[in-house]
């Protein structure tokens, strides 16, 4: 399933204020968690969850919000 997200800025201050530590990749901003989650922001809205399983229920949270900020 592909995630989207509407307001990347919004979406990055979230990350942020989570302790993300921000990266910048090809094409995308990439911010890692020290459970060893990665979260992948893709400038087109794409985001990308890797080490999922390090992490379930964070993972959790961040959808949620995404949610909440497409709405």
């Amino acid at each position: 399933m592909t995630l989207k997200c509407n307001n990347l800025t919004l979406l990055h201050e979230f990350l942020l204020n989570k302790n993300g530590v921000k990266s910048e990749i090809n094409n995308a901003t990439r911010f890692s968690f020290t459970s060893g989650l990665l979260v992948d922001v893709f400038e087109n809205g794409t985001v990308r969850f890797q080490n999922e399983m390090k992490d379930k229920s964070f993972v959790g949270v961040v959808k949620t919000h995404i949610s909440t900020l497409n709405t």
